[in-house]
C-alpha cells in the first residue's frame, strides 16, 4: 500500500505542472468563447472583490481578435448605471432581449475596430467587448458581441 502512496505522490509531483488548469471565465467558457470568435481562444480572468461573483474575462485569439466580458456589481445602481451607459455616446443602438437597458455602439481603439454591447442584470452591469484587426471583420463584430452578451445576461439571470 506504501508504495502506491509513494506512486502516487511522485506522479503529482512532476505531473502537477503539465496539467495545470487554465483560467475559468465565470460566465462563458473558452470553447463557446472560441464558436463566438472562430478559433482556439486563450483566456484570462480577473476575479473581482471575494464573494461578489464579478470578474473580468479577456479570451484572445492569435489572429489579434479578443472577447472582453465584465460583470460589475454596482452599489446603487441607479446612480451609477447611466454613467456606465455613457461608455458608448450619442452613437449607441438600443437592444431588446440582453438584460435591462441594453445598448450597442461601435468605435476604434490602437488602430483595432471594437463593437460593444453594455447592460445590467438587476444590480449587476454587463459589458461585452469584441475587438478585431481586421477591417473586414467590422461586419461580424456586433452579432459575434450580441451572442456573447445573451449568454452572459442569460447567466445573470
Amino acid at each position: 500500500m506504501s508504495g502506491l502512496l509513494l506512486r502516487t505522490a511522485v506522479f503529482a509531483a512532476f505531473a502537477g505542472p503539465c496539467f495545470a488548469a487554465e483560467a475559468a471565465c465565470p460566465f462563458i467558457n473558452t470553447a463557446t468563447a472560441g464558436g463566438i470568435l472562430g478559433g482556439k481562444m486563450r483566456v484570462s480572468v480577473t476575479p473581482g472583490p471575494a464573494n461578489s461573483g464579478d470578474a473580468v474575462c479577456e479570451f484572445n485569439r492569435e489572429s489579434g481578435s479578443t472577447l472582453r466580458i465584465q460583470v460589475k456589481t454596482m452599489a446603487h445602481w441607479r446612480a451609477e448605471f447611466p454613467a456606465f451607459l455613457a461608455q458608448c455616446g450619442a452613437n449607441s443602438v438600443a437592444l431588446r432581449g440582453i438584460g435591462n437597458e441594453a445598448v450597442a455602439c461601435s468605435g476604434t481603439q490602437n488602430g483595432k475596430l471594437y463593437d460593444q454591447i453594455l447592460s445590467r442584470v438587476r444590480e449587476r452591469s454587463i459589458l461585452v467587448r469584441v475587438t478585431a484587426a481586421d477591417p473586414q471583420a467590422g461586419s461580424t463584430l456586433r452579432e459575434q458581441a450580441r451572442k456573447a452578451a445573451e449568454m452572459v445576461a442569460g447567466f445573470l439571470f
